[in-house]
């Protein structure tokens, strides 16, 4: 039961820690001209990433 709990907290510290991270890199990129672009490919690979970590198995 430990160790259930400690992967599904470990996935949302890892989802959350993706989150702050990509956020950082597409407010960084806020100013380039390549923004839009890499911006959605990001989000969409956020979403899948998310998914994929808080899927119940």
């Amino acid at each position: 039961y430990a160790q259930a709990l400690f992967s599904v907290s470990f996935r949302m510290f890892v989802a959350f820690g993706l989150d702050v991270y990509n956020f950082y890199i597409v407010s960084s990129l806020e100013l380039s001209e390549i923004h839009n672009t890499y911006a959605i490919f990001t989000k969409n690979q956020l979403i899948f990433l998310t998914k994929y970590f808080l899927r119940s198995d």
